[in-house]
């Protein structure tokens, strides 16, 4: 989605919100005359001022508008409370109460459109939909026992803290077997990061990977830029793809561009540090010891042990 795009759909919000709160409006009036009254009256402050301006006592007939405007809203406000009717009642109700569904915050695109657009770009990832339910507040520690529950909360800390401080350029790599969280961690870590306004993509190694053979053999459009350009970029199942010299060059020039331009990245992986080396080699193996830090996830299988309750 693009700005352009998050801008339409807000407009379309604030335009509901604010024909919502016509409907409203017009109830009252309806049923309530005097209300109605006061509403035609409030309708002309508007013209009144126009005409104001034309005048020789100008600043003193504004103000005279002003001071009667203020007054007329006092009023309604007291009879709605009367009639046991909230005093906002048929105040427009916008989805976002900072721009007020414009999609400007008064000096540049709203921190609403920007996460409306980086939700957009995480939901289209491969992995980013189905893992909506996977957040920091349900992981439970109770699948650990033993040391793995002590290793497994530092593991959670480090998460929830690269999550709350992000944008200082971090970059984490989950390992460990399979069913351990680490799918579970990246989706929580995702949804914080998209909170904050930040765009997020999620795909597995092996999609990312075959997004570089269609371009490298013309079968399909450039969408590669993303894995670039983005804030974070989250690799799942690094490992499992078939590995080829060119899924290690892939690697290294993903790896070595999000560093030098300071962007977030996660790879999690079912390989130990060995079995990183011997399959990547030592140019990528010497970036991730340098510049990523490690989460070792441990214990039992945690898929197995839900299904066995």
């Amino acid at each position: 989605m693009t700005a352009a795009e998050a801008m339409q759909k807000k407009s379309a919000l604030r335009e509901k919100a604010l024909n919502e709160a016509l409907q409203r409006t017009a109830a009252l009036d309806e049923k309530y005359p005097d209300i109605a009254e006061i509403d035609k009256e409030l309708s002309l402050v508007s013209s009144r001022i126009v005409s104001a301006m034309r005048s020789e006592n100008c600043e003193e007939e504004i103000n005279r508008i002003k001071e009667r405007n203020l007054y007329l809203q006092s009023v309604r406000k007291e009879k709605l409370l009367s009639y046991g009717i909230p005093e906002d009642y048929d105040t427009p109700v916008f989805s976002c109460p900072v721009c007020g569904d414009t999609g400007y915050d008064g000096k540049t695109f709203c921190s609403c459109v920007i996460k409306m657009c980086a939700v957009d770009a995480y939901l289209s990832s491969g992995l980013g939909k189905a893992l909506l339910d996977q957040t920091f507040e349900n992981f439970s520690l109770k699948y650990y026992g033993g040391k793995s529950r002590d290793d497994m909360s530092d593991v959670l800390d480090t998460c929830i803290d690269f999550a709350q401080n992000f944008g200082t350029g971090a970059n984490l790599l989950l390992t460990g077997g399979t069913g351990l969280g680490k799918t579970h961690l990246s989706s929580a870590i995702a949804q914080k990061v998209i909170d904050k306004g930040y765009t997020v993509v999620y795909e597995s190694a092996q999609t990312v990977f075959d997004s570089y053979e269609s371009v490298r053999f013309g079968r399909g459009n450039d969408n590669t830029d993303k894995y670039i350009t983005c804030d974070l970029l989250i690799i799942d199942d690094l490992g499992t793809e078939f590995s080829t010299q060119y899924t290690a060059a892939v690697l290294y020039q993903l790896v070595n561009q999000r560093l030098v331009n300071g962007k977030s990245l996660i790879l999690s992986t079912n390989l130990g540090g060995k079995e990183l080396l011997k399959r990547y080699g030592d140019r990528i193996y010497s970036r991730l010891l340098g510049s990523f830090d490690t989460c070792v996830f441990s214990g039992n299988d945690v898929r197995l042990i839900k299904l066995g309750e």
